[in-house]
């Protein structure tokens, strides 16, 4: 991953030492008294239920997930928080999670090789403690029919020590680096999906996949309505010209004020999808570890960065009268360079001329000591004012400068930080 994001990043002008990718995990579970843990044998030969009723109320109000933590369970997190802060491991998040008895704690984003290891003490912790409350942690992914079972949210992303090459910005149409890896994301996951299922694919968590709950056994990408609509545009146009707005949301009360809505994640089915700057894969299991989706994800990841980086730079490499034209034909799309060219001395230039600032200026010398004109000349002070203008370069992250004053003869390359 590393070698092929900075290989990747080196076409952008971005010159970097390390690349790493970095995970958070959301580990749920269950919480049932010892008492009752004992007196059912099938929990604890296999930790999970083979028969019984359902209950009466289940997980239908959603009473328990938006509801306080009790008292009991919350002594519980405060010791198992205090354990893992004396081993160095710092936790983010706790809270109720949607199915009665089941809660969630989530350890700090950090380097995958860290989390991991983090992960697994946590799991340990979680069933050493409680004991110490007249309590039994589940960590099987389905330990009841009827509710939700228990996952693992993997929240996955990589960057530099400064930059976080997921995120989009304020303007992600005109983030080059960030839609490049994101459609190296999107590539390496409609490759390698079949990778991505087998790497949580075990007997438990096949009890909870699509079983009364999200995600499905089918791996699928969300990318939340701002970023469909800019790679949509990409697809049809060859380009993103703005961004869609996420607008205002609507709680149905009009007492209370109206709430900026958020354009990211609202698919709370989705088995992978992009939430603010990172991916979050859904599809792991509470009771495995983080290592085999993770390694699979960098894996593929970065295949498929290495592959894209490898056309990028062919394409720099390439003559670049083709890319140079697009520019200008989106420049003025009444009248397309390429057949302007073909008709007029004023924007003619051979695919074996080069480009370089030094062969232009010596042929706008020339041309001026000749005192020479063109048979088209005159369209050449009409032209230059409206042609005189930077656009960035489709090929790489380098702004084109198109200054002209005689003739489109007189152009020059221009490399600027965008």
């Amino acid at each position: 991953m590393d070698e092929a994001a900075r290989k990747a990043l080196a076409l952008f002008g971005i010159e970097t030492s390390r690349v790493v990718p970095a995970i958070g995990s959301e580990q749920e579970f269950f919480l049932i008294d010892e008492e009752l843990y004992y007196k059912r044998p099938d929990l604890r030969t296999c930790g999970r239920t083979l028969f019984g009723a359902k209950p009466a109320r289940g997980q239908e109000l959603d009473d328990h997930y938006f509801g306080s933590i009790p008292e009991r369970v919350l002594a519980y997190m405060n010791e198992v928080e205090l354990a893992m802060f004396r081993l160095g491991v710092p936790i983010k998040t706790r809270h109720n999670e949607v199915a009665p008895g089941q809660y969630e704690m989530t350890c700090v984003h950090e380097h995958m090789n860290v989390a991991a290891d983090h992960q697994q003490l946590l799991m340990l912790a979680l069933r050493r403690t409680a004991p110490h409350h007249g309590l039994v942690c589940l960590l099987h992914e389905k330990p009841f029919a009827g509710v939700n079972g228990s996952g693992k949210h993997l929240n996955w992303s990589f960057g530099t020590s400064d930059r976080n090459l997921l995120d989009p910005g304020d303007t992600p149409h005109d983030n080059e680096v960030f839609l490049f890896f994101c459609s190296a994301v999107l590539r390496a996951v409609d490759r390698h999906q079949d990778a991505l299922r087998a790497s949580v694919a075990y007997a438990g968590n096949d009890h909870r996949l699509g079983a009364n709950e999200a995600p499905p056994s089918v791996i699928s990408v969300f990318l939340g309505d701002q970023l469909t609509d800019i790679l949509e545009q990409i697809e049809s146009t060859g380009t993103a010209t703005g961004v869609a707005h996420a607008g205002l949301l609507g709680l149905g009360a009009k007492r209370l004020p109206t709430l900026p809505k958020h354009f990211g994640d609202r698919n709370r089915t989705s088995p992978f999808a992009f939430t603010g700057n990172k991916f979050e894969f859904r599809a792991l299991g509470a009771s495995q570890s983080v290592s085999t989706p993770g390694m699979v994800l960098n894996t593929i990841v970065a295949e498929s960065v290495s592959e894209m980086a490898d056309e990028l730079a062919a394409a720099t490499k390439r003559n670049m009268r083709v890319p140079l034209l697009e520019v200008l034909d989106q420049a003025n799309p009444e009248q397309s360079v390429g057949a302007r060219a073909s008709t007029t001395h004023c924007a003619r230039f051979s695919a074996k001329r080069s480009l370089s600032s030094s062969a232009s200026s010596s042929t706008e010398m020339a041309t001026r000591k000749s005192g020479k004109r063109r048979r088209n000349g005159a369209g050449c002070s009409t032209c230059a004012p409206r042609w005189t203008r930077c656009r960035r370069s489709p090929i790489a992250r380098t702004s084109i400068s198109l200054t002209t004053t005689t003739c489109f003869r007189t152009m020059s390359w221009s490399p600027e930080s965008r």
